[in-house]
């Protein structure tokens, strides 16, 4: 893919992301130098209007409002993060034509426009909060996008049938209705993911969500790594109220990956660091960068959580891998 294009001048990135991409650029330094280019490029809307404190602090992405997430995963490797593509201050509906323009912006090819037209049908009942976000990940010299656009409660039914036939049998646990939330979507290869809400959600239904995917059998793994990660037992009732639930759909096959908000797994950012370091050693992953970065947090124990969902993924075969988001910590509005 070609360079990313950046003004020459521009405004500097916010002092928490160029901290991160400090610490990261020990480890991965081509990817985190990818990384720098790709978000002037990405969060140039916002930069232009570094004066208004809303772009800073009023995003629906992040706990206390900030609009960038670095993400961590125990797989390791390149440098993972999801970002506004626009102020807030900007319409929602917008925001999905935004995001594929970033991405042709930065090089990347949009290969299958029937996918995103799908996804503008998606939006179309209106009702939208923010409209689309960006996921970009830089790893071994290659960039890869995901746009992920916001299911309003009015866009069920046209979610659905995008989804429909790509699993083996309907979503869902009696008596736990499972709303489609969001859809990812790679514009290179036009895979899609499709994420779900669901409330009251016994440990024990867990396999049931896996079952439409064919991987009920792994279940057991996914419960096994939530409560390695856990500082309380999950058992007879998982830690909060709401979880989540993907299933990204792949050439031949699908992986699906459970979501529960790090601030009910672990109760402040100080305890999610630390048990999410040992949750690493215990996996035998590269945890270092994410130690560094997150270093700021080992004793926050305020209001705003700086980690936001922790997932574990399983597909058709390989292990469990887990992965949290994190808000840069270090300069950011609510530390």
């Amino acid at each position: 893919m070609s360079a990313p294009r950046v003004a020459r001048g521009g405004a500097l990135l916010p002092l928490a992301l160029r901290r991160a991409l400090r610490l990261a650029g020990r480890h991965a330094p081509a990817e985190a130098a990818a990384a720098r280019a790709a978000l002037r490029v990405a969060l140039a809307p916002l930069l232009r209007a570094a004066g208004d404190p809303a772009c800073w602090g009023l995003s629906l992405l992040t706990d206390g409002g900030y609009p960038c997430e670095l993400a961590f995963t125990t797989r390791g490797g390149g440098v993972r993060y999801t970002v506004e593509v626009a102020p807030p201050r900007q319409p929602p509906h917008g925001r999905l034509d935004q995001a594929r323009r970033v991405v042709e912006r930065l090089g990347g090819a949009v290969a299958d426009p029937g996918a995103l037209a799908g996804l503008r049908r998606v939006q179309a009942a209106g009702g939208l909060r923010y409209g689309a976000w960006l996921g970009v990940r830089h790893h071994g010299g290659e960039t890869a996008f995901k746009v992920y656009a916001e299911v309003p409660p009015g866009g069920r039914e046209a979610a659905l049938a995008l989804l429909e036939g790509g699993l083996r049998r309907p979503v869902g646990v009696a008596g736990r209705p499972a709303e489609p939330r969001m859809i990812g979507w790679n514009p290179a290869t036009g895979e899609t993911e499709f994420y779900f809400g669901v409330r009251g959600l016994r440990p024990w239904e867990i396999p049931a969500l896996l079952d439409p995917a064919g991987l009920a059998r792994r279940g057991p793994e996914v419960l096994r790594l939530l409560q390695a990660a856990c500082a309380r037992p999950i058992h007879p009732r998982l830690p909060g109220a709401e979880h989540g639930f993907s299933y990204a759909l792949g050439p031949g096959s699908v992986s699906f990956t459970f979501y529960a908000f790090a601030g009910a797994l672990f109760g402040d950012d100080a305890r999610a660091r630390r048990r999410l370091l040992a949750l690493f050693a215990a996996l035998d992953a590269p945890a270092e960068p994410y130690r560094q970065i997150s270093a700021p947090v080992a004793r926050h124990r305020g209001r705003w959580m700086h980690h936001g969902l922790f997932g574990v993924t399983v597909g058709p075969a390989g292990p469990p891998a887990a992965h949290v988001g994190l808000r840069p910590p270090g300069g950011s509005p609510h530390g």
